[in-house]
């Protein structure tokens, strides 16, 4: 049986009465696999134990911001997490329109019109995210994150997993950025907000004839903790000069771009320790190219 096959199956047991015309298995990523159905509905199967957890949060926000924000976000319809595990927990969801943006997308845009027009929408997104009431979200679902407590923690295990592999001067960089933000209360202090989690290329739909964004999708990283999270996603994935343009229409970006640096100098490192904790040597190698 293929993996399409399994998938389908699983579908079907939980939804007998839906109909599957056509599937189609679509690139995926670190954590999920993804089938289309009837070329409008989309299945996330998580492929790790760790986005099984993160798929139950995850139905459990969107469930409640799809109608508060003023771009489109999935709005599951078909779920199965409940004391589910990798191979049959999944979430279904219509296909949202347009294509994914990519760096080189927005590089290629010369109109500065259409760049202004989409930084607008993205930073009025993230305000309206940054926004929503942290009462409508039960704590045990959606927990808190990105506290000194997380942030040690992580460093724990780069210590453990990376440090290894790591020439002497890449150990000493990260032991400085990570020491400076621990011990720093302002840095580490913050006031917490729901959070996308990785806002940034791949997860930002447009279209390109009009040059317009069209969507966010995965929420597979969304938590209660630091909004900086997201505008350092932004800039790691569309660059500083895009993230200029968005910072014209989010108004307390300044007092936040100290936080936005360390979170930036982390991500390769988390994506590093991803494939060293799931035994992905592609995402390790990745993550550790600048480091060994």
């Amino acid at each position: 049986m293929t993996l399409s096959e399994q998938y389908v199956d699983q579908i079907g047991r939980i939804y007998p009465h839906l109909s599957l015309e056509s599937v189609e298995l679509l690139a995926g990523g670190q954590y999920n696999d993804v089938l289309l159905v009837n070329e409008a509905v989309l299945f996330r199967f998580p492929k790790v134990p760790s986005a099984v957890t993160a798929l139950k949060r995850e139905v459990a926000v969107l469930s409640i911001i799809h109608p508060l924000l003023p771009l489109p976000v999935p709005e599951p319809l078909y779920v199965n997490g409940q004391n589910q595990g990798v191979g049959a927990a999944f979430m279904g969801y219509p296909r949202l329109p347009g294509e994914s943006l990519w760096r080189a997308d927005l590089e290629a845009i010369r109109d500065e019109t259409i760049l202004a027009r989409m930084a607008r929408q993205l930073a009025e997104f993230l305000l309206a995210l940054h926004d929503v009431p942290l009462a409508e979200f039960d704590p045990a679902a959606v927990p808190v994150e990105d506290d000194r407590t997380s942030w040690s923690g992580l460093y724990h295990r780069i210590r453990e997993h990376l440090y290894p592999h790591m020439r002497p001067e890449a150990r000493q960089r990260t032991r400085d950025t990570f020491t400076t933000f621990l011990d720093d209360p302002a840095l580490a202090s913050f006031e917490p907000t729901l959070r996308h989690g990785d806002f940034g290329a791949g997860n930002v739909l447009w279209e390109p004839e009009s040059g317009t964004i069209t969507g966010i999708i995965d929420f597979g990283s969304v938590a209660i903790g630091n909004p900086a999270i997201d505008l350092a996603s932004l800039a790691a994935g569309f660059g500083d000069t895009f993230l200029e343009h968005c910072a014209r229409h989010y108004p307390v970006m300044p007092e936040m771009r100290p936080r936005m640096a360390f979170y930036r100098s982390t991500f390769a490192l988390q994506e590093a320790l991803f494939g060293a904790e799931n035994d992905d040597p592609v995402a390790f190698a990745a993550g550790m190219a600048g480091y060994t």
